[in-house]
């Protein structure tokens, strides 16, 4: 896209993109998109769905997480082999003010959520450029993410129901404001056809916090519940999953994101 510039990332295999960093408006930092293109975009005439995915940052490669990264670009180069639908990927970078970013409330006590910004601009700045620059098809796209980036894409799948149409929702922080995103959910609209997955591991609290673990574990199941007396039916458009060794981090959310897409792409 001429108004954000890629590059290539020749360290990764297959079609992997970094962008200039970009502004957002109401955000205080300037951040790179990450872009993935399938195997044969440049062979194909075909229209493909988009996905955008949160903590770009932490997608493709191992730099500068904990425990690896979500090797995106593998999962998906995988689902291409087998002939699996696979979208366009655009994913936002996160850096020191992830939390706000990432939470349409505030997150804490003097600091302003973002989320409603954030997602202002990927409806009316990056998608629609988007659109008109690369191969996609008219459906509305995914968004995905994990923790904060997991309450930001439900969010954002009831805020902007004609934008996104199926929600990738990984170990989501349900906590900001109140567990604001209950009512949130409640009050909202989704495409008719929306579909949900969400998950959460039993293993992802840091010691000495377990009873916090175990609060955000049961936020969680209860949101699986409200969701399903929405009418998300489990296993037709919502897949909740609990993952008995799931922890708090890329390794766990990459172990299950195959079975995940999956699910949201219906293969």
């Amino acid at each position: 896209m001429s108004e954000l510039p890629f590059r290539r990332r020749s360290d990764l295999s297959g079609l992997v993109y970094t962008s200039e960093p970009v502004s957002i408006p109401g955000l205080t930092e300037a951040r790179p998109v990450s872009l993935w293109l399938p195997p044969d975009y440049f062979k194909s005439q075909q229209n493909w769905p988009l996905a955008i995915f949160f903590d770009g940052q932490n997608l493709f490669d191992d730099a500068g997480t904990l425990a690896g990264g979500w090797h995106l670009h593998d999962i998906l180069n995988a689902r291409a082999s087998r002939g699996a639908t696979v979208p366009v990927v655009l994913a936002l970078h996160h850096g020191h003010d992830r939390d706000a970013e990432m939470s349409p409330w505030p997150p804490y006590p003097g600091k302003t959520g973002q989320g409603q910004a954030v997602l202002d601009w990927l409806g009316q700045w990056l998608i629609p450029r988007a659109r008109r620059k690369l191969h996609l098809n008219t459906g509305p796209a995914l968004i995905g993410g994990s923790s904060l980036g997991g309450l930001l894409a439900l969010y954002g799948l009831f805020y902007a129901s004609k934008t996104f149409a199926s929600a990738l929702v990984m170990s989501p922080a349900l906590w900001p404001d109140s567990f604001h995103i209950f009512e949130a959910v409640m009050l909202g609209q989704t495409h008719p056809e929306a579909r949900i997955y969400l998950d959460h591991g039993k293993k992802e609290s840091e010691p000495g916090h377990e009873h916090i673990g175990q609060l955000l574990f049961e936020q969680s199941e209860v949101m699986a519940e409200v969701l399903n007396n929405l009418g998300f039916r489990r296993q037709k458009r919502l897949k909740w999953v609990i993952d008995p060794e799931g922890q708090h981090n890329e390794q766990s959310w990459s172990r299950r994101l195959p079975a995940a897409l999956d699910f949201l792409y219906g293969d």
